[in-house]
């Protein structure tokens, strides 16, 4: 008697697991129901044009959303911000940084930093006995974010051009750093240009790791000049070098006469230079007198 009563025991325990399993089972199928269900109303989806967009200015709200790739309406629980954020900065030389974020039941709202064109730089490079001319974007820290198309910006912006040659991966990584060096010296040399106003507009700017840089600029249609400033000198000294330009082409200019180049020499420690007029090479100093 004890043994069947055993046996109905063990037979109801196993019964009592089965029927629970079954309930959960049951159970979580419903929830699974329960939760799709929830996830497929209309009150979770996102539609694109309820998204809210900060930060663009070159790009449109239609352009940021077909590069984060949620131009079409999606549910709320699909959106994984980190994929959309890489997308907008994968997608678009202009987005700099993305941040993208979602709030129950149905917000989203992105922001995006752009680069701000500084300079546009037309560099060389030699590479297996062939040469690459390119046109790039920099921004203020020297770093190149984009080809320079005229659809692509539309200020008028001065031009670095500089060669460097690209051989091998150690040698790529210093040409970067001495790229973006170059960069930021010639947007130092941009903005005392445009503290100090010659009577020269500045159009563009060249480097030769010898010559160092030179600043090319036009009075009026005809008159051209060229400024050789180096590029072993301070800000200081680039300040100075230009405040006397605008002091002297002025004097020049006064006199109807105008330099084809402007050679800074301060070799006997004056503020003096040389100045080109066609083939003669006269002294101009200090008070920029001829």
């Amino acid at each position: 008697m004890k043994s069947i009563l055993n046996i109905l025991k063990m037979l109801g325990y196993f019964l009592g697991v089965l029927l629970l399993t079954i309930l959960l089972n049951e159970s979580y199928y419903a929830a699974d129901n329960m939760i799709a269900y929830i996830k497929g109303r209309d009150v979770f989806v996102v539609y694109p044009e309820k998204i809210d967009i900060y930060g663009n200015h070159r790009l449109s709200n239609q352009k940021v959303l077909q590069l984060a790739g949620i131009e079409k309406p999606v549910n709320f629980h699909d959106i994984d911000t980190s994929k959309l954020e890489n997308n907008l900065k994968k997608n678009s030389g202009w987005v700099k940084g993305a941040w993208v974020q979602k709030s129950y039941p149905d917000y989203v709202k992105i922001t995006v930093e752009e680069h701000v064109p500084q300079i546009i730089v037309n560099s060389r490079k030699s590479r297996e006995g062939r040469e690459y001319n390119s046109l790039w974007l920099a921004d203020g820290t020297g770093r190149l974010f984009m080809r320079a198309e005229a659809s692509t910006y539309t200020e008028n912006l001065p031009v670095l051009f500089f060669d460097y040659v690209s051989v091998d991966e150690e040698h790529q990584k210093e040409n970067m750093i001495a790229r973006e060096k170059n960069i930021k010296d010639a947007l130092m040399i941009v903005s005392i240009w445009k503290e100090f106003s010659p009577e020269c507009d500045l159009e563009t700017m060249s480097f030769e790791a010898l010559q160092g840089y030179s600043v090319r600029c036009r009075k009026g249609e005809k008159l051209t000049t060229e400024v050789i400033l180096r590029d072993d000198r301070t800000v200081d000294d680039w300040r100075r070098m230009i405040k006397k330009f605008k002091e002297t082409s002025g004097l020049l200019y006064g006199q109807n006469k105008w330099a084809g180049e402007f050679i800074f020499d301060d070799a006997d420690n004056t503020d003096g230079f040389r100045a080109y007029l066609g083939k003669v090479v006269q002294n101009v100093s200090k008070k920029g007198e001829i």
